[in-house]
């Protein structure tokens, strides 16, 4: 990880942090009785070897930009998706404050304001295949727990807050 404020101006400031982690499971040593080779894959590659954070903070008096770039790698789910690989994506995060009195602050944004979603389930099996939803027989589209990022796409708010 690294991080480094700048000071833009006479009164803004920019602060900056990126981070990438890379982590390596393995499973050295188990019983095949209690545990599926399906579900030895899922603890060495379920949650993404490779994961990258940008973060950008910027302040200008009341007003406040806070962008969020984050990339999730490749993934997989051998015990509900046997063989596919699920992409890597990128996700951005907004928000933008302004602070209104010395304890009062409203706020616009969004987390994955650019609608990533994970890959649809690959349809192996063409009786699974709904035309209605395009997935699997019971509607699933996406993979069940939705990956890193989750499946339902862009999330906006308002919000209102007050610090006492």
């Amino acid at each position: 990880m690294a991080s480094y404020p700048f000071q833009l101006g006479a009164a803004g400031r920019l602060e900056t942090a990126l981070a990438f982690n890379y982590n390596i499971s393995h499973v050295t040593k188990y019983d095949p009785t209690v545990i599926t080779q399906a579900r030895i894959d899922d603890i060495e590659h379920y949650a993404p070897n490779r994961r990258a954070n940008l973060n950008l903070n910027y302040a200008l008096g009341p007003f406040r930009v806070a962008g969020h770039e984050n990339w999730y790698g490749t993934y997989r789910d051998e015990n509900d998706y046997p063989g596919q690989l699920f992409s890597s994506k990128w996700t951005t995060d907004l928000d933008l404050s302004y602070q209104v009195f010395k304890n009062f602050t409203v706020a616009v944004g969004g987390r994955n304001i650019f609608n990533a979603f994970p890959d649809p389930i690959a349809n192996t099996a063409a009786s699974k295949i709904y035309p209605q939803t395009g997935g699997e027989s019971d509607g699933e589209r996406y993979p069940r727990t939705g990956g890193p990022f989750g499946f339902n796409g862009a999330f906006w708010y308002v919000r209102v807050s007050a610090s006492f």
